[in-house]
């Protein structure tokens, strides 16, 4: 194995060297990008395992050592090159690592390796009829619990070596208590049948199969043949029966257990390993082909062996076979065929000798799958291969020896020969029968199944009738009191083991409890069967709850203690990069040691466990942020110039996100152009800064361009920067310092200098009254400086004004005027550098929409602070009016599940939500609780869309027209109304009575919707989740489709995203599209979510969903959830679990991330609702990811990418045009860009929506390119 992997190591060192190649194309980058990323995810997940090995002697393992000093050195060295290697060279090293990673961990007690280690343990254990049945039971016993704690360990991510091996040792210690059989307590044990008949008929059985497999046995004599374990097992059985016989008291203990031992000899008979019998006659027929001789040439020969193979030993056989072959050669000199006809003759000989006896065998098996398999081989690539000429002789051995192969693999799960007797006593065991209870209906059936399997004619479908039949007799044997009878005994030693981890020496009442319903078990079990099932199973049920409601919760161990642990860990793990890293080993290595205990641990040693770990955390040491420095740079440039400025943070503030304004003069400075996408307001730029993976050096973030306009002053004109929300990846707070800039203009306007002297002189003053009085004319360059007021108008204010700055007196200030509702709202004087917008008065039936240089709505929306003005200025409200309307299918909107808390919304709320994108929410309605009257007021003052729960209404049985119309008819006029809310995630069991609701419903209020909300794929319905669709759209009058897919987890801080999260997506687009239906998704927006392993939600993440869906055609876009659900005013949840909002009701970074998202797929919602999903695909890169195999590829070829796209089609409802939404579907924890490149020929205008910003693209060498955010997405199009 290690010369293998030296050999693997040598490629990829080879690989390495620095060849002088040519650049790598874009494709090749492209695939270099992913390799390594592919090795760094997989280089990432198994330093967890790595750090699970600290057992001394497993360090010295060579495979280990290997692994740990060579490859995964080589593999670090290799990801921290800047430059990329070619994919060849990471995947190289990737296959090496992922082989002597197995190698290793399967040799070691952790992961699949404990699996292994116990199948190796069990395999040494001779059959149960070799053990007293006290010990034998008391080993299952043992055995039961220490399963448990090895699937616990091996499922756990984190678990050491150490705990695996703590397992294996009490494996073995259950192992230890078996005790072999003796003789006489099995006399004992058994009663001798009283009739003599039976008596001699046990005998003559026993002793005609001892003979038989006595003789067979005489002539296994070789070494390598004994030691194979089918031959072990079949002699452990014959010594235990041969000792039998010598006891004539025990021939009726035989006779119980002869068919084990007919099963051992059958099994060894069919071993092919085995040069005697039809085993050695099948060897010689099988070279024979092999060689290419004719099995007419040596027919006396084989006849001969056949002859002797009935009673020659394995020795004999050998030599039989090698003098066979030694002649065969010899024969094989003289044959003039080619080799690739001989490698045919071969090929022939597995197919005709072989295969198509077992397809004849198994036409009627359920295994459809390898009969077609099979079928596939011998009636299509068979006849290929043979008529082929061009076929190689070695690919054709290679092929026929892959059909044997998998003959020998799949011959196993037939019901026919041998495999028919395994899986019969296998049932018999499954069904706890022993040699005292078999009855002699089974008995018989056996004996039918054991000389079924002698036939050669007997087809698997045949042999599974007999399986059924003896499935059902078991089934029916003794009642059903047996099973549960056994069940119960079975489960008592794991309660004896649990109760006694209760160390104590005065034991809590809830232990008492215990022990005393254990007793009352024991009286039970004592009863032999004669109790009916439910007793058993009450009793069972009785133990449980006591056990794990009542005794592990009160002396704190197993789950409520595991439970209570990781509590505490989550608490600060999804931080841990914000702890020293000494400090926060210790809390990683005591949680594993709590892991080790939990599943047997005592009450002490848990209370020990606890302790260290509690003590580990409040000895964690926070790694303090660096402060970030943030700044603008400056320039300098003269009318009419491009300049460049820089918003740079500075070295090692890790700084993941922040949201920044720059405000400036817009009589001086025109924004043109930016490298990353800006929000451009009135004199003001809007900036989201987002990356996960900060630079640790002097960061760039944002390059901007701006022109100097032909009015600007003479002079530095400033450009204040203002930020917020400065966080790092952890989404802790930095404290920030910001730094702004300015453009200093040089030779620009000096107002009131109309002469040019650089200076204001009285002349200046009098040359603008001469131009108002109409007898002097200005050129263009003095209308401008003569324009003192910069308001476009050159009259006497302006001269006034001049004429005071030569007198040396203060001109008025200049004002910004607001206006709302076509009333002065507020003066602005300009006596300060930045002033805040004013409040705007409420305009009733109408929403604010926020300040705009133009009246309603027309010319640029304010930031909700400006630059001071330097002219002056009017600004204006803009209202919309906001009535009621119905929901456009198509039209994107988000909404927020659990948006507000009825008792404890406030105002605000309301407007966060309206600011964050929000356009639907569902509330509470009362009649008897003003608060939800007022709280449906606060949503039409900031234009939210409403579903109302009413109370009343949900509880309402049977709903008429009449009740409808009295229920809603405190609201149903108000402008936010949509409908009501009736059903979340209902079962289709329950579709016939909510369909009802909804019929009345629509009757009584045909313009308005009942919102339901359906499972999704993962959840239990009860039936495939594409019959739960249909049965939907089938029962259900409504326009939409709503589902959900919560398809995000996390383990070892590795994003995984669930298979069938495309799939689920599809399957109701599909309906939604066939039905023509809105199709509304709900998204997994929360963090910290238990089942989802404590994924905490980023913005890539909210992206991905949100335009996975947005490919597929839906519109509504349901955030689950936008607060934390159960909030009642306390702050008393754990921390780790919170939305947009948390348990204190503060508002976190996913509140930031949904804001960013929603107005980002707002932007083009007009647009998309003109145009008709039509299919979706995927353009699979070179990792494609498992959760897109559902998808047919994209297949046109005018689009190229380094990542997996989705590609969602669409068409328009107006015109020939077409749309692509394209998302980016690459995994989120590689955190990677996807680069795009897109032809369309014939194309006028390709329009693209990035980040929110519609920008019309530009073909260049007939391409259109652009970069898609990792989980972000683009909407295209094309005209």
């Amino acid at each position: 194995m290690k010369k293998l992997l030296s050999f693997f190591l040598s490629v990829i060192i080879l690989c390495s060297v620095p060849f002088a190649f040519s650049a790598m194309t874009e494709e090749e980058l492209g695939q270099a990008q992913e390799a390594k990323n592919y090795l760094k995810s997989l280089y990432l997940a198994y330093k967890g395992y790595e750090m699970r090995v600290l057992l001394d002697e497993n360090k010295q393992n060579e495979d280990y050592i290997y692994y740990r000093d060579i490859l995964m050195k080589r593999a670090i060295e290799l990801l921290q090159q800047e430059e990329y290697e070619p994919a060849n060279t990471y995947y190289s090293l990737v296959k090496s690592l992922e082989m002597c990673w197995y190698r290793w961990r399967e040799q070691m007690p952790v992961s699949n390796g404990l699996f292994i280690i116990r199948d190796n343990l069990v395999a040494e254990i001779a059959p149960s009829y070799s053990y007293t049945p006290s010990s034998w039971n008391e080993y299952v016993l043992r055995r039961a619990f220490c399963d448990q704690a090895i699937d616990e360990l091996k499922n756990s991510t984190n678990a050491s070596d150490e705990a695996g091996q703590r397992a294996v040792d009490d494996y073995k210690a259950a192992i230890a208590v078996l005790k072999p059989i003796n003789l006489a307590e099995l006399s004992s044990d058994l009663e001798k049948p009283t009739d003599e008949s039976t008596s001699l008929n046990a005998k003559k059985e026993l002793l005609d199969k001892l003979s038989d497999a006595n003789s067979y046995a005489a002539r296994i004599t070789e070494l390598n043949s004994i030691e194979q374990k089918d031959v072990k097992d079949f002699f452990a059985a014959l010594n235990f029966f041969n000792a039998i016989a010598n006891d004539e008291t025990l021939y009726h203990a035989g006779y119980y257990n002869v068919h084990a031992l007919k099963e051992k000899l059958a099994i060894v008979k069919a071993s092919s390993k085995i040069p005697i019998g039809d085993a050695l006659v099948a060897m010689c027929e099988k070279y024979t082909y092999r060689s290419g001789v004719e099995i007419s040439a040596v027919k006396a020969r084989i006849d001969d062996i056949t002859a002797k193979s009935v009673t020659c030993t394995d020795s004999e056989g050998q030599k039989l076979y090698t003098d066979f072959c030694l002649a065969v050669d010899e024969l094989a000199k003289n044959v003039l065929t080619s080799e690739t006809d001989t490698a045919k003759n071969y090929f022939t000989y597995v197919v005709e000798n072989i295969s198509k006896p077992l397809m004849e065998r198994t036409a009627d098996i359920t295994f459809k799958y390898a009969y077609s398999y099979l079928e596939y081989c011998v009636n299509t690539l068979f006849p290929s291969y043979i008529q082929d000429k061009g076929v190689k002789a070695e690919e054709i051995y290679s092929f026929a020896d892959y059909l044997y192969d998998f003959i020998d693999y799949w011959s196993p799960e037939t019901y026919i020969g041998v495999d028919l007797i395994r899986y019969a006593e296998k049932c018999i065991d499954d069904h706890f029968f022993t040699v005292k209870t078999i009855p002699d209906n089974i008995a018989a059936i056996r004996e039918k199944i054991y000389a079924a399997s002698q036939d050669d004619t007997l087809t698997s479908g045949q042999g599974e009738l007999l399986i059924n039949e003896l499935i059902s007799a078991l089934d029916e044997a003794g009642g059903d009191q047996y099973a549960a009878h056994s069940e119960l005994n079975l489960k008592m030693g794991l309660y004896a083991v649990n109760a006694s981890r209760d160390t104590k020496k005065e034991k809590s009442e809830s232990t008492k409890a215990f022990y005393s319903k254990l007793e009352e078990a024991k009286a039970l079990l004592s009863t032999c069967y004669d109790q009916p099932v439910y007793a058993y199973y009450d009793m069972i049920g009785q133990l449980d709850n006591i056990c794990e409601n009542l005794f592990f919760p009160q002396i704190n161990v197993s789950r409520p203690f595991i439970l209570k642990c990781r509590e505490l860990y989550y608490k600060y793990s999804p931080l841990s990069g914000t702890y020293t890293n000494e400090s926060w080993t210790a809390v990683s290595d005591a949680m594993n040691y709590c892991d080790a205990v939990y599943g047997k641990g005592t009450d002490a040693q848990c209370a020990e466990a606890y302790s260290i770990l509690e003590k580990a955390v409040n000895a964690l040491v926070k790694d303090v942020p660096n402060e970030a420095e943030i700044s603008l740079t400056s320039a300098l440039g003269k009318i009419g110039d491009t300049v460049e400025i820089k918003l740079n943070v500075s070295r090692d503030s890790n700084m993941s996100y922040g949201k920044f304004v720059l405000y400036y003069d817009d009589t001086v400075l025109e924004y043109v152009s930016a490298s990353d996408n800006v929000t451009s307001l009135a004199g003001a730029l809007e900036y989201t800064y987002y990356n996960l993976s900060p630079s640790p050096r002097n960061t760039n973030l944002i390059t901007l361009n701006f022109k100097i306009k032909n009015t600007a002053a003479n002079g530095p004109s400033a450009i204040v920067l203002t930020g917020e929300k400065v966080r790092d990846k952890y989404n802790r707070d930095i404290s920030a310092q910001f730094t702004s800039g300015a453009v200093e203009v040089g030779e620009g306007v000096v107002y009131g200098d109309i002469n040019s002297t650089k200076s204001i002189e009285l002349a200046d003053a009098m040359g603008v009254f001469q131009y108002v009085a109409g007898k002097y004319a200005f050129n263009s360059e003095r209308n401008i400086s003569a324009d003192y007021n910069k308001d476009g108008v050159l009259d006497l204010s302006d001269a006034m004004n001049i004429f005071m700055i030569v007198a040396g007196k203060q001109t008025p200030p200049i004002s910004a005027k607001y206006i709302a509702n076509e009333k002065l709202v507020e003066v602005e004087n300009n006596n300060s550098d930045m002033h805040s917008c004013p409040e705007a008065p409420e305009k009733p039936g109408y929403v604010f929409r926020g300040w705009y240089t133009g009246e309603n709505g027309t010319g640029q929306k304010l930031a909700t602070e400006k630059v001071k003005v330097s002219k002056p200025s009017v600004y204006y409200a803009y209202y919309e009016k906001f009535e009621q309307k119905h929901l456009k299918q198509g039209e994107i909107m988000t909404a927020g599940y659990v948006a507000i808390h009825t008792e404890f919304a406030v105002e605000e709320d309301f407007k966060k939500l309206a600011e964050c994108g929000i356009d639907i929410i569902i509330i509470d309605y009362d009649k008897s609780n003003p608060k939800t009257a007022q709280n449906l007021k606060w949503a039409e003052k900031y234009g939210l869309r409403v579903f109302i729960s009413d109370n009343m209404m949900l509880k309402t049985e049977p709903l008429t027209e009449e009740k409808v119309l009295e229920f809603t008819e405190p609201y149903r006029d108000s402008p936010s109304f949509l409908g009501n809310f009736i059903v979340d995630e209902p079962s289709a069991d329950k579709f016939d009575h909510y369909a009802a609701r909804v019929d009345v419903y629509r009757k009584a209020l045909p313009d308005y919707d009942l919102h339901v909300n359906l499972f999704s794929m993962d959840a239990p319905v009860g039936m495939p989740f594409s019959d739960y669709v249909s049965s939907y759209v089938e029962k259900f009058n409504l326009p939409f489709i709503s589902t959900s897919t919560y398809s995000l987890f996390s383990e070892n801080n590795i994003k995984i995203t669930a298979q069938n999260h495309i799939a689920n997506i599809q399957t109701v687009a599909q309906a939604a599209k066939e039905n023509n239906l809105d199709f509304w998704m709900y998204t997994q927006s929360m963090s910290g979510i238990e089942g989802h392993n404590n994924r905490y939600i980023t913005l890539d993440d909210i992206r991905f969903q949100m335009y996975s869906a947005l490919a597929f055609g839906a519109s509504k876009l349901m955030h689950f959830c936008y607060d934390v659900p159960g909030y009642d005013g306390t702050v008393k949840y754990n921390t780790q679990v919170y939305g947009a909002r948390n348990y204190a009701h503060e508002y976190t970074e996913i509140y930031d991330y949904m804001q960013t998202a929603n107005l980002e797929v707002k932007a083009f919602s007009e647009e998309f609702s003109k145009y008709s999903w039509e299919k979706t695909t995927a353009f699979k890169s070179s990792a494609v990811p498992k959760y897109l195999n559902c998808l047919e590829p994209y297949s046109a070829d005018n689009i190229y990418a380094d990542q997996s796209l989705l590609i969602g089609e669409f068409k328009s409802n107006e015109n020939s045009s077409k749309a692509l939404l394209i998302s980016n579907a690459s995994e989120l924890n590689n955190n990677r860009k996807a680069n795009v490149s897109l032809s369309a020929t014939g194309a006028k205008h390709v329009y693209a929506y990035l980040n929110g910003v519609k920008t019309e693209l530009t073909a260049k060498n007939g391409k259109y390119t652009f970069t898609l955010p990792c989980g972000g997405g683009t909407f295209l199009i094309i005209e």
